[in-house]
């Protein structure tokens, strides 16, 4: 957390920046009284806030962008588009997805996911959603698009190879 307010505080930006426990936090520590600590330790606390576990659907929609260590928020915010910053280990943490960048950097010029890697990543996670018979119309997608994915790490080698378009291909692009 100090991290993260540190770099808020350097950045000068001028959103407010929400820090949501877990929904599964036991309680254990008071991290309302750390977040607001760290606050006003580097003179922004008139500007962070924190919120007891779980994400309003509201505050999402309307965040500019999500910094998470690896949670589950981080997947449910780029499929809606939002920018994320991981700070841990994340399997959606890959570029085009997440911000590579410095998180000094997230700040000011986060970028959105792709919306195609996006929706290449989802369908690597919970399979294609395929119409009927595009198994028969292209047997390179059954056999190697969730491969691929995996070995190019989700640099959009699936992308031109949906539904109504792949047709016929023998190779990655």
């Amino acid at each position: 957390m100090r991290e993260i307010i540190a770099s808020f505080a350097r950045s000068g930006s001028p959103p407010e920046l929400v820090f949501i426990a877990h929904p599964l936090h036991n309680g254990l520590i008071a991290w309302d009284r750390v977040i607001a600590r760290l606050a006003r330790e580097f003179g922004i606390a008139d500007r962070v806030h924190s919120l007891p576990g779980g994400t309003p659907p509201e505050l999402l929609r309307n965040a500019a962008g999500v910094v998470t260590i690896n949670s589950t928020i981080g997947i449910t915010a780029l499929h809606a588009g939002i920018p994320v910053k991981a700070l841990g280990n994340a399997i959606f943490d890959v570029p085009g997805l997440a911000f590579q960048a410095p998180l000094d950097r997230f700040w000011d010029a986060p970028t959105p996911p792709d919306p195609d890697l996006m929706a290449a990543f989802l369908s690597a996670l919970v399979g294609p959603q395929r119409g009927a018979n595009t198994a028969d119309r292209c047997p390179w997608h059954r056999a190697h698009a969730t491969s691929c994915i995996a070995i190019r790490r989700f640099d959009l080698c699936v992308a031109g190879h949906g539904p109504d378009t792949c047709k016929g291909a023998t190779a990655c692009p």
